[in-house]
Parts: C-alpha cells; sequence; structure tokens
C-alpha cells in the first residue's frame, strides 16, 4: 500500500503535494488510478479488493481505534454523522457492551469492610 500511494504521488498526473486522504486540487482520472492498482497488485501479489474497499478499510480503522463518530464522518465527507452511524453501526455494537457492563459495575452491591471496634 505504502508503494502504491508513493508511485501515486511521483505520478505525473498529481502536483508534488498531493495527497490521498484530504483535498484534491484537481481529480485523478478513474482509469489513471485502476491502471496503476492494477500494475502494483500484479507487481507485489497482494489479494485485490475493489479501490472503494479502501475507503471502508480506512473508516473501520478509525471507529477500532476508538475515533469519535464526529472524526470518522468528517475523514469521509459525510454531512451528517447519521450518514456514518448507518454505514457502520456494525461496527459500534462492542461500545454499547462495554457502557452496559461499566453501569452495571457502578451498581453492584458494596462489600462491608469491618474497620476496627469503634466505642
Amino acid at each position: 500500500m505504502e508503494n502504491l500511494l508513493s508511485e501515486l504521488k511521483l505520478s505525473q498526473h498529481v502536483k508534488s503535494d498531493y495527497i490521498v486522504f484530504g483535498e484534491f486540487y484537481d481529480h485523478m482520472p478513474q482509469t489513471s488510478i485502476d491502471n496503476h492498482y492494477e500494475t502494483y497488485i500484479k507487481s507485489s501479489k497482494v489479494k485485490r479488493i475493489r479501490i472503494h474497499d479502501f475507503r471502508h478499510s480506512h473508516a473501520s480503522y478509525l471507529i477500532n481505534m476508538g475515533n469519535d463518530i464526529q472524526i470518522v464522518s468528517k475523514r469521509l465527507g459525510h454531512a451528517n454523522t447519521s450518514t456514518t452511524y448507518d454505514i457502520y453501526s456494525h461496527l459500534y455494537p462492542s461500545k454499547e457492551d462495554d457502557a452496559v457492563a461499566k453501569m452495571e459495575d457502578d451498581f453492584k452491591p458494596a462489600d462491608v469492610v469491618k474497620i476496627g471496634d469503634f466505642r
């Protein structure tokens, strides 16, 4: 992946400060992206996935690292966090389980500890 990004950056189709996740100065034709990607896949012998799957992988990574949904939504360019949540809600159930476990822990009966004899 790192080599592919380096090759894209050095490509004559992009400006020297072109970045993949951020602001674009100009679009890169889909055929150019596909050609670079195919060349990389063949030379590296890694499993081919759709280019759009990189977007989902990026979102999944951010979510699993505990980033707030607002950050993930902004990175993906969604106008509303509800869009992000609708698409990636399946990655959040463990957060709900954690919240319930913490709440149950807070409401456990306290242990009574006898400390000396007070008279």
